[in-house]
């Protein structure tokens, strides 16, 4: 016999953790092995051996199938390794290579922070690690943006201990602190703790010269603020739309060179007034007259560099915008001007009347679904019938007819008359819908007597448009309660279209009520009420006087015809509504509402409403509710007359306050202002708030609104006027449309043209084709001709196409309106393109925009500012009336200098501006609609 060993596989290498306190956990996951037992060791990293006399050394041997184990009693923040191998009692495997974890480092917790006094500042917390090399006591300052500084540690306090006191703060400073304790392999951070120390009255302000420069700054060597000397040369630079910057010259030093003073807090003063500079940027070498020097650059504002987790506007004017990113974002306060804007009264957007334009574009909902009642005809909108008040007489069927002056009580039946149906007897409702009736909508109530002891049974039938007969209802003799007389009449009513019918589609309709053969009694049945139960009706009245029920009318009470939302470039801050009904009269009610988000501001029985809008957009919206009249007082004349809606104007309140639509922003603060800016030809610029709890405040307005008690220190400027790029005609071509299949029938001859309906027409895109065969094709220029400004085909004699003769079309055609301004014999015209116009009537209000804007000549000007008064504001600088034209004006460009500021302003945007924005506004107004 031959003995030998198997293979013994090696261990993989364990996964570490530290997820409890003073313990390494070991996951060998897998069990390489079916036999014999596993080794696993632990040391601190970086010992020299693997026994007993390496420190932190410890041993675990299990069974081959032990998957996990813990290492205790480990010191806190340490880095430990950890190897492992398999065995038997005949061979031993391979160690893996160490695996590497340092152990959790619980640090400190409750940390307390008690101000002493101006400079004296005391920390108390509790130490939890058992392990630490040290404690550093970290600070930061408050800039006076709003951000902090950078992280200074002030000091290491010791292992072991638990209270410090930082005697190097700052009188009226804002610090926060936490502490560190930290060994050779990790640190832990405490709470943070936040306190302000006050300050010392009187003493700073008596350092401020009132005239000069002053600068302190809080350097990372030193305890106190330093205060260098500021040489000649000296540059305050106040900036628009930018963070302001100041040039500080001083003597070269290694303070200034050797220490990494970037990021700094620094203050600077000039002639006694504290300027917005919160940061060192740069400190520059510079060569002088006087000799080496440096130059410390240091700017404020610098939350503005912050970016922003993402700022959206569907809609806002520009200018509210920009106070909520300047007071809620920022944290800052804000001066901001309301723009100059013009304005627009009672301009008139839609038109429609019995001549037409109650397409199917102007009414919302149109084409009208299939269950509505609403429809256009003849130029008038309207709500076909929606009920059937029928006398019993007037149906159809069997039956005797009374007379109640005949019986001796005169008029007690609707129309004095009345039907009596015997056994077998049936009496017969003509229902006709032009619309479909949604399943359990269409009812019937029957207003009968049955004074007969036992009542008949009954049985309530419909006949679906000659479709099949369906039982409604069936009861049997004796079901119903017996009346005193055959005057006393109640109503029965039960539905025409339950689910076993379904929706009750348009056509006409029976419905039947049967007297059951087999009964002996009778009843007396004075009228029906067939209708659509989605509307209100009077069902109350079943006791006539005089030979007239009252109500059971025949149209809804109230019914909507909401017009499409109307867009616009400009904000539309109020509107009008007026309205005329055919034969006179008012709607049951007029709304307004310019965002279909809103409520409907609406006033009742009027033929003309106003709104002011608390808030404007760029669209407007109106409803007009339909109702109903009567035509007489006799029973079925009451509500019978549906309210005809034959015109309908809305006029709009347009002023062209600057606005962000669908604005989405992702990138700095700057940056974000900029844009805001851009979009409300606005100029902004960061200054000191003296005297409030924010330490900034941003002046915002447009260039020349604001005027300053005194000249800026320089000015030049020049400017031009010309009439290159102004128009007085402005036509807009809008989106282009597909129309297929489009039948036409051709003129009595050739050479005449027949109209297609749309203009213009795209060149090239039409097909002309026999109706139902696209095979049989015919060209242009050989079989037909084309006008397409006019949207017009005339066949050419000679050609395959014949006069009077039916065929179909594919084309595209293109929405186009137009706007001259009114007095002018011959208007210089503008022809551009603007896809996102989808209709001809926002076609037309694009061209009025652009002449508006267009019609005037362009005066532009440079203009070059000095400010070095740092209590006069760079955005009241610009002296607007030593301009060479008046105001509101938009700013082309900015640019900023070391000393100076430039503007390049117009009196308006040029062309192809006023072009793009247009474009621009009118593809976030579709988005949005």
């Amino acid at each position: 016999m031959t003995d030998f060993t198997t293979t013994l596989p090696d261990e993989d290498p364990p996964v570490l953790g530290n997820g409890v306190e003073d313990e390494v956990a070991v996951d060998r996951q897998d069990a390489t092995t079916n036999n014999g037992s596993v080794r696993i060791q632990i040391r601190e990293t970086g010992q020299s051996s693997w026994d007993s006399g390496a420190t932190g050394f410890g041993e675990f041997v299990g069974a081959f199938d032990t998957l996990t184990m813990e290492f205790v009693d480990r010191e806190d923040g340490e880095e430990y390794e950890v190897r492992a191998r398999t065995e038997t009692e005949y061979v031993t495997g391979t160690w893996t290579a160490p695996v590497a974890i340092t152990t959790q480092f619980p640090g400190a917790t409750a940390l307390d922070v008690t101000v002493v006094d101006a400079t004296t500042v005391e920390l108390a917390w509790t130490d939890n690690a058992d392990n630490e090399d040290g404690q550093r006591v970290v600070r930061e300052r408050q800039r006076p943006g709003g951000g902090w500084g950078r992280q200074r540690a002030i000091d290491d306090a010791g292992a072991n201990t638990e209270a410090y006191t930082d005697d190097t703060a700052q009188p009226g400073r804002e610090y926060r602190y936490r502490i560190r304790p930290f060994t050779e392999h990790t640190s832990a951070d405490s709470n943070l703790e936040t306190t302000t120390t006050p300050a010392l009255d009187g003493v700073r302000d008596r350092r401020i010269r009132p005239q000069g420069w002053h600068v302190e700054i809080d350097h990372p060597d030193a305890d106190q603020p330093l205060e260098p000397t500021v040489l000649d040369g000296a540059q305050w630079n106040p900036r628009l739309n930018a963070k302001p910057m100041v040039r500080i010259p001083v003597p070269r030093s290694a303070t200034w060179e050797d220490a990494p003073i970037e990021g700094e807090p620094i203050r600077v003063w000039k002639d006694g007034t504290r300027l917005p500079i919160e940061e060192i940027r740069d400190v520059e070498r510079e060569e002088s007259s006087d000799g080496n020097r440096n130059v410390i650059v240091a700017i404020g504002g610098t939350k503005l560099d912050e970016d922003v987790p993402g700022i959206e506007y569907p809609e806002a004017d520009a200018h509210v915008a920009a106070t909520e990113v300047i007071t809620e974002e920022l944290g800052w306060l804000a001066n901001v001007d309301d723009p100059s804007t013009d304005a627009r009264e009672d301009v008139r957007l839609f038109q429609a009347d019995a001549t037409g334009d109650y397409d199917a574009d102007a009414i919302e909902e149109r084409p009208f679904p299939d269950t509505s009642p609403l429809t256009v005809l003849n130029g008038e909108v309207f709500a076909r019938r929606t009920a059937h008040f029928t006398e019993a007489e007037d149906a159809s069927g069997d039956g005797t007819t009374f007379f109640a002056d005949s019986e001796g009580n005169d008029g007690a039946w609707s129309g004095n008359e009345t039907i009596r149906l015997g056994p077998g007897e049936t009496r017969s409702f003509d229902y006709d819908t032009d619309y479909v009736v949604p399943a359990g909508e269409a009812n019937a109530t029957f207003v009968f007597a049955a004074p007969t002891d036992p009542t008949p049974g009954l049985e309530i039938r419909i006949d679906i448009d000659g479709g099949g007969t369906e039982v409604l209802e069936s009861f049997g003799e004796g079901a119903l309660s017996s009346d005193a007389d055959q005057f006393d009449l109640r109503a029965f009513g039960t539905t025409l279209n339950p689910g076993s019918v379904g929706d009750l589609p348009a056509g006409s309709h029976d419905v039947e009520i049967e007297v059951d053969s087999g009964s002996g009694g009778e009843i007396y049945l004075d009228f029906a009420h067939l209708r659509d139960d989605r509307y209100q009706y009077d069902l109350g009245d079943v006791t006539p006087v005089d030979d007239v029920v009252t109500g059971w009318q025949q149209y809804p009470a109230a019914i909507d015809v909401t017009v499409a939302p109307i867009t616009s470039v400009e904000q539309v801050v109020a509107g009008r509504v007026d309205v005329e009904l055919t034969g006179g009269g008012a709607p049951v009610a007029l709304g307004l509402r310019n965002d279909q988000t809103d409520a409907w501001d609406e006033a009742t029985d009027v033929t003309s409403h106003t709104v002011d809008f608390a808030d404007a957009t760029q669209l407007i919206q109106a409803r007009v509710t339909l109702g109903r009249e009567d035509s007489g007082s006799t029973s079925g004349s009451f509500g019978d007359t549906p309210h005809r809606l034959d015109r309908t104007e809305i006029f709009a309140d347009l002023v062209n306050t600057p606005v962000l639509i669908d604005f989405v922003h992702s990138g700095t603060y700057e940056e974000l202002l900029n844009r805001i800016a851009d979009a409300g030809d606005s100029i902004w610029e960061l200054r000191w708030a003296p005297d409030a709890p924010e330490p900034y405040r941003i002046e915002w307005c447009q260039p020349g609104q604001r005027v300053a008690d005194a000249e800026p220190t320089l000015v030049s400027y020049n400017g031009k006027r010309t009439v290159g790029g102004s128009y007085q005609r402005v036509i807009a071509e809008g989106k282009t449309t597909r129309v297929e299949g489009q039948t036409f029938t051709t003129a009595s001859d050739y050479g005449l043209g027949i109209g297609l309906g749309n203009a213009p027409l795209e060149t090239g895109s039409e097909t002309v084709y026999d109706v139902g065969d696209r095979s049989t094709q015919y060209e242009r220029l050989i079989d037909y001709e084309l006008d397409h400004a006019e949207g017009a085909l005339t066949i050419l004699e000679g050609g395959a196409m014949d006069p009077d003769t039916e065929y179909e079309i594919d084309y595209e055609w293109r929405f186009q309106g137009e706007y001259s301004q009114p007095g002018v014999d011959d208007p210089d015209t503008l022809r551009e393109q603007f896809p996102g116009a989808a209709s001809n009537r926002e076609c037309e209000q694009v061209a009025l925009a652009a002449v508006r804007e267009l019609a005037a000549p362009l005066e532009e000007a440079t203009v070059t500012i000095r400010e070095t008064d740092p209590d006069r504001s760079l955005v009241a600088a610009i002296p607007a009336d030593q301009l060479p034209f008046e105001g509101p004006l938009k700013v082309r460009d900015v640019s900023s200098s070391a000393r100076e500021v430039s503007l390049t302003l117009g009196s308006r945007e040029g062309a192809r501006e006023v072009i793009g924005e247009l474009n621009d506004r009118l593809t976030e107004v579709a988005r949005n609609a």
